[in-house]
């Protein structure tokens, strides 16, 4: 498997990915919005191969806390993998990728909205306990499903409030796990 950043020209493929690993329209207006939006930047978007076939996705856009905090944070969403290469590392090895690439950018945390059995095992943590907390309520769902993971050492203590996304994603609809 090979994991690189993906090309602006690679669009159609990264949408493709998305479509066939959710099968909602929603996810992949969210996928192809949050790629043309300057207030997601900077941003990493990630594709991985299996031979010469794009089988999976990672899309890693900045946020920012509010109040104003001192430190550079991310959001994972979409994370996608074609459902016939699903639970074959592909993911994981993804969001691995991405966040070792983040940490090189002195990113200091990632956040991800997702289920609660899955992010842990990639040292997600729930976040709301943490003091960080959603643009909005989450309406329905596990309520650890919200999480974040620190990727460098020594956040500053104290850090606390709301993540403010990207335009593209807030909305109401797009926080649901």
């Amino acid at each position: 498997m090979i994991i690189r950043e993906a090309d602006k020209g690679e669009l159609h493929v990264i949408l493709d990915i998305v479509s066939s690993a959710f099968q909602r329209k929603d996810e992949v207006e969210l996928t192809e919005a949050l790629l043309s939006d300057p207030t997601a930047e900077p941003r990493l978007s990630l594709l991985a191969f299996d031979g010469q076939s794009a089988v999976g996705h990672a899309l890693f856009s900045s946020v920012n806390i509010s109040p104003e905090a001192p430190m550079k944070s991310a959001l994972l969403a979409p994370l996608s993998v074609r459902p016939e290469h699903q639970r074959r590392g592909i993911g994981k090895a993804l969001v691995r990728y991405g966040l070792q690439e983040l940490a090189d950018a002195e990113t200091d945390a990632v956040f991800v909205l997702g289920h609660p059995a899955y992010y842990p095992t990639l040292g997600f943590q729930p976040a709301g306990p943490l003091g960080y907390d959603m643009p909005f309520p989450l309406p329905k769902g596990p309520p650890d499903a919200w999480m974040m993971r620190p990727i460098r050492p020594n956040i500053p203590d104290g850090i606390a409030g709301t993540i403010v996304p990207p335009n593209a994603l807030n909305r109401l609809e797009y926080w649901r796990e």
